[in-house]
């Protein structure tokens, strides 16, 4: 991308167009993809998530064209145009609000009170794997319907990458102890509060690839479930006579 563009944050002006997402969302408000957030192509969307987010090619590739074929007009999108219900976008965010009944988009304002609740899940400075797993089973007990297997997949995806993207330590640490280290939860404040890139955050050195965030997710399904099972043996016990 040209060096000469200014990168600094500014937030969206009024008209502008923003999406659900807020990896897209904070790439549009410092400039690495247009920052009124219309007409983007797929190329700038993997050129965006390659630079900025060290994505592999293979794994921006998938995201872009997904998204541009299922919610643009095959070539190119509105940032807005990824909150169509039911397509991407699902019931059971950690940080927006669901979609009202019958309405065709979902809102893309972060919601406050969701980030304070994600915030609140432990008394560490930082998140772990564990916590987003938490996060993901009380989020998706408070939807009205459960989120069927592919939004499920994509609510996963949605915290695997934001701990591989902006966690500390080691990506390739055992599976059952601290996936990818923890997140700052003042990152976590700047990135899904503000859309904006983290005061002192570096992108990953090691390229994010399709297969360790697909294998990254099906550990977290298995932290999910078991966190089910404990939250239904407790309720078990409490109603017992």
């Amino acid at each position: 991308m040209n060096a000469s563009i200014d990168h600094a944050y500014s937030p969206p002006l009024a008209g502008a167009s923003r999406s659900p997402c807020p990896a897209l969302n904070a790439l549009a408000n410092h400039g690495y993809l247009p920052r009124n957030g219309r007409g983007i192509t797929a190329l700038q969307l993997v050129r965006a998530l390659v630079e900025v987010y060290n994505f592999s090619v293979p794994l921006a590739v998938v995201l872009s064209v997904v998204g541009v074929v299922l919610c643009g007009n095959w070539w190119s999108l509105d940032l807005h145009q990824l909150a169509k219900h039911g397509l991407i976008e699902h019931n059971g965010s950690l940080v927006h609000d669901d979609a009202h009944p019958h309405e065709v988009y979902a809102p893309t304002a972060v919601d406050p009170k969701l980030v304070a609740q994600l915030l609140a899940l432990s008394p560490s400075p930082s998140l772990t794997l564990r916590d987003f797993a938490r996060a993901r089973a009380l989020r998706d007990g408070s939807i009205p319907a459960p989120l069927d297997k592919v939004h499920s997949e994509i609510a996963r995806g949605e915290a695997v990458l934001t701990m591989q993207t902006f966690g500390s330590g080691d990506q390739n640490v055992d599976e059952v102890g601290g996936l990818d280290g923890a997140v700052s939860k003042a990152f976590l404040e700047q990135w899904l509060g503000q859309e904006r890139l983290p005061d002192g955050w570096h992108k990953p050195q090691v390229p994010i690839g399709l297969v360790g965030t697909a294998s990254r997710s099906r550990n977290l399904a298995k932290m999910i479930r078991e966190l089910r099972k404990s939250y239904s043996s407790r309720c078990r016990e409490h109603t017992l006579p």
